[in-house]
């Protein structure tokens, strides 16, 4: 299956995608014109089909699903479809890697790091708002109570995180 990102390494698109820490990279994400939500811990059921029901609202059928370690070694990737359970094989497996999941031409991003503390989810706005059925407000709410109980350090970091992407 020869697609845009396929065309590229693998390991050239993540170095167009992701900056040297490994996240969303914010030129790239600005480039697009895109929005992003910054969701704390792992996906759960509901915010997967949300996400699937985007996918597919937009008709987009083939994911491109890839793993890999910090500073983008050890890639790997697989193609799946849009389904709920390939979605969450794709989120919930590797977990000692990030993991991002795209389409075809990287029209979206979802984002998981690998520390499990939060993924997100990057597109045209539309697409982030029903990929995630829930207001800034609520979401950035969540996020507090979630960081409440880290360590000064890590609580700082997922701040950093919140601020970088949510103020795009």
């Amino acid at each position: 299956m020869e697609t845009k990102v396929l065309k590229m390494k693998i390991s050239d698109y993540l170095g167009t995608v992701l900056d040297e820490n490994c996240l969303p990279d914010n030129q790239f994400i600005k480039s697009r014109d895109w929005k992003c939500i910054v969701i704390p811990g792992e996906p759960n059921m509901m915010e997967i089909e949300w996400l699937s029901n985007s996918i597919n609202d937009a008709g987009l059928a083939k994911l491109i699903n890839i793993y890999f370690e910090y500073q983008k070694i050890r890639v790997e990737y697989n193609i799946t479809k849009s389904s709920i359970d390939d979605i969450l094989k794709a989120l919930r497996s590797n977990l000692e890697k990030y993991s991002l999941i795209t389409n075809e031409s990287s029209d979206f991003i979802c984002f998981r790091h690998q520390s499990g503390d939060f993924y997100m989810i990057c597109g045209p706005e539309k697409f982030v708002v029903s990929s995630y059925k829930c207001s800034v407000k609520t979401a950035k709410f969540m996020f507090d109570e979630y960081i409440k109980e880290f360590k000064i350090d890590e609580k700082r970091k997922l701040q950093d995180v919140w601020g970088r992407y949510m103020n795009l």
